[in-house]
C-alpha cells in the first residue's frame, strides 16, 4: 500500500493563523504529482466527500507518483457556510464586496486574506504538483461539467478520460487579462506548466450521492491515464458532449406560472416528446405539458435565475414568461 499522511498548509492571515489541513499519498516510486483540490467555495462542497472517498482507493492503489488532496481550500468560507468568508446573507456570488479566491492565484504574501490562502497553498501544494484538478460545484439545476481550456491537449485528454457528459471547453485567459488580484488555480495552472481542468459537480451546499461517485470515476480516470493507477479508465464507450460542438434547445415558460419537474436530473437523456414537467398558470390556472422538442441529454432542468447559488428566492420554482425550463444538448 502507498503511504498516506496528513499534512498542513500554514496561511499567515492578517489578524490570524489558518491551517489547511491536506492528504498526501506516497507511492514511493517516481512519476507525476496530483493535486486534486475542494471547496474554494464554502458552498460547494462535494468535491470534499469526492476526496474523502479517493483517499482509499489511492491509498490502495497508487502504484506511481504522489497525490496531493486538498479538500478544505478555503476553510473561512466553509466555517461561513456561503460561497466566500466574507459573504453575507444571499449575497450575490459576484458582488464586489466579497473575495473569491478562485479569483486570486497565485496570491501574494502580504495581500488580503483570500490572496494570504492561495499564496500558502501556491508555495507549497501547488508547486509541487505537476498535473491539477479543481473541483467545483454550480447549481443543482446545471449537470455535471468538466471544463477545460480548448487547444491545452493534455488538458484536454484529461476531459475526455473523464468520461463526464458534458464538456464545457473555452479560451485560455491571458495573464495581462487577470483581475488586479489573479486568476483562478486552472488558469494559473496552465500559464506555469501544469495540466489542469475544473470538474463543476452538479448541486451546491448539499452532497448528492450520484453526482459524487460520477466524479471518484472521473478523478480516477485521470489517475490512470497519468499512469498513477494501473487499469483502464471507465466510461470512455458513453457520449460525451463537448457543448461548443452540439446543439442546445432552450425550452423556455411560454406563459408566467410554477414549473413543477418530474423524476429527471441534470445529465439524464430524454426522448422527443417526453413529458418534462408541468407549467400551472398563475392566470387562468391552464395547466401546460412541457415536453421535450428534440431527443437529448439534460444539461439545465428546473426553474433557473442568476444568483440561485445564493438565493433560495432564486430557486423558487414559480417563473415569469420566457423563463428558461430545460436545456438539451442534442
Amino acid at each position: 500500500m502507498a503511504e498516506s499522511s496528513v499534512c498542513t498548509v500554514n496561511a499567515q492571515l492578517t489578524s490570524q493563523e489558518l491551517n489547511i489541513p491536506y492528504w498526501r499519498i506516497d507511492s514511493g516510486v517516481p512519476g507525476p504529482t496530483f493535486l486534486i483540490m475542494a471547496s474554494q467555495h464554502g458552498n460547494e462542497v462535494q468535491g470534499a466527500e469526492v476526496i474523502r472517498r479517493l483517499l482509499p482507493v489511492f491509498e490502495r492503489e497508487l502504484k506511481a507518483g504522489c497525490v496531493l488532496m486538498v479538500p478544505f481550500a478555503n476553510l473561512l468560507a466553509l466555517q461561513n457556510r456561503r460561497p466566500h468568508a466574507n459573504s453575507g446573507p444571499e449575497t450575490p456570488y459576484g458582488d464586489p464586496s466579497v473575495e473569491n479566491i478562485n479569483r486570486t492565484w497565485p496570491g501574494s504574501a502580504d495581500g488580503t486574506d483570500g490572496e494570504r490562502i492561495t499564496y500558502a497553498l501556491s508555495q507549497n501544494v501547488l508547486a509541487e504538483a505537476t498535473h491539477v484538478i479543481d473541483l467545483h460545484c454550480w447549481p443543482r439545476t446545471r449537470g455535471t461539467t468538466v471544463l477545460v481550456h480548448e487547444g491545452h491537449e493534455e488538458a484536454m485528454e484529461m476531459a475526455r478520460c473523464t468520461a463526464v457528459r458534458f464538456v464545457q471547453p473555452g479560451a485560455l485567459r491571458p495573464l495581462s487579462d487577470k483581475s488586479p488580484q489573479g486568476t483562478s488555480l486552472r488558469n494559473w495552472s496552465i500559464h506555469t506548466g501544469r495540466p489542469a481542468i475544473c470538474i463543476e459537480l452538479s448541486g451546491q451546499y448539499m452532497v448528492v450521492p450520484k453526482e459524487v461517485r460520477r466524479t471518484v470515476r472521473a478523478v480516477s480516470n485521470c489517475a490512470k491515464l497519468l499512469g498513477l493507477m494501473v487499469g483502464e479508465p471507465e466510461g470512455l464507450d458513453e457520449p460525451q458532449l463537448w457543448i461548443n460542438e452540439r446543439e442546445q434547445t432552450n425550452i423556455v415558460a411560454p406563459e408566467s406560472g410554477l414549473f413543477a419537474v418530474l423524476d429527471f436530473e441534470p445529465s439524464d437523456r430524454v426522448e422527443e416528446g417526453e413529458l418534462l414537467g408541468h407549467l400551472i398558470s398563475d392566470k387562468t390556472l391552464k395547466i401546460t405539458e412541457v415536453k421535450a422538442p428534440v431527443s437529448g441529454y439534460l444539461w439545465r432542468y428546473g426553474c433557473f435565475r442568476q444568483h440561485c447559488d445564493v438565493s433560495l428566492a432564486a430557486q423558487h420554482p414559480y417563473a415569469d414568461e420566457g423563463n428558461s425550463l430545460a436545456v438539451i444538448v442534442h
